[in-house]
Parts: C-alpha cells; sequence; structure tokens
C-alpha cells in the first residue's frame, strides 16, 4: 500500500488546541487535527492553508513542525503526514461537514478524547516541545 500524502494543522489558543471531532469513516465521533490529503501538484503549505480554511473558516500561516508515518493496517491506512504549526490570521471557528463538533479543547482535556489516526503521538510531541 503506497502512503497518501497528507497534511495536519496544530492551532492553539489559550493553552488548548482547536480538534474536530470526524463525521466519517475511519474514526468517525473521535478526534482529529484539522488537515487532510494533499492534491497533485498542490505544496504542503499550501494544502494545510486549504484544508484548514476548509474544515475551520480560519486561515493560517504555517510553520512546519514535523513529518509523521501513519500506519494502521487494521484499517488499511498508510499516511505520510506533514505536520504544521498555525498562527491564525482570519477567521472565526466553524464546523464543516466533515465533522460534527469543534473547538479548542485545554490541554488537560485532550488525554480523555478518543483521538483518530495517531493524532495522539503529534500531540504529545507538540506539548513536549513547547514545554522545553
Amino acid at each position: 500500500m503506497r502512503p497518501k500524502p497528507t497534511v495536519a494543522a496544530l492551532i492553539e489558543r489559550n493553552g488548548a488546541l482547536l480538534l474536530q471531532q470526524r463525521a466519517h469513516e475511519p474514526f468517525t465521533g473521535f478526534w482529529s487535527l484539522p488537515g487532510g490529503h494533499v492534491d497533485v501538484d498542490e505544496s504542503l503549505a499550501h494544502a494545510v492553508k486549504r484544508e484548514t480554511q476548509e474544515e475551520t473558516n480560519l486561515d493560517v500561516e504555517p510553520t512546519f513542525f514535523g513529518v509523521y508515518d501513519e500506519y494502521i493496517p487494521a484499517i488499511g491506512w498508510h499516511a505520510v503526514v506533514t505536520v504544521f504549526t498555525c498562527a491564525v490570521v482570519a477567521g472565526t471557528v466553524q464546523r464543516s461537514d466533515e465533522s460534527t463538533d469543534i473547538r479548542f479543547v485545554p490541554f488537560s482535556d485532550i488525554i480523555s478524547l478518543p483521538i483518530a489516526f495517531k493524532n495522539a503521538e503529534i500531540i504529545q510531541d507538540y506539548l513536549s516541545r513547547r514545554q522545553h
């Protein structure tokens, strides 16, 4: 199975991360970072801006954070996820039809949520780096 290029956005505000509750498979009902697949001939930075705008109604300025291999054989999923920290430059948070809920979740509450894909690893890395 060939990995799909995807992007994810880490958007922080006042000690909380923006997460969305997924409306579709895989991982319906689980929480995830905004993001999605990279279109053909699209840069990674453009993809994270586009996906974030589509899913959250926010315009962002991305900064590279890291790359993660998401291999989940149980669901036939293999993606290479490029993650960006994103500063909001315009817009107000609005849920798209890809989610049933979207909100800034305090860092202390994230651990109690079911997290989709390997987003928990990404979030943990972010919190670890943020503390140093």
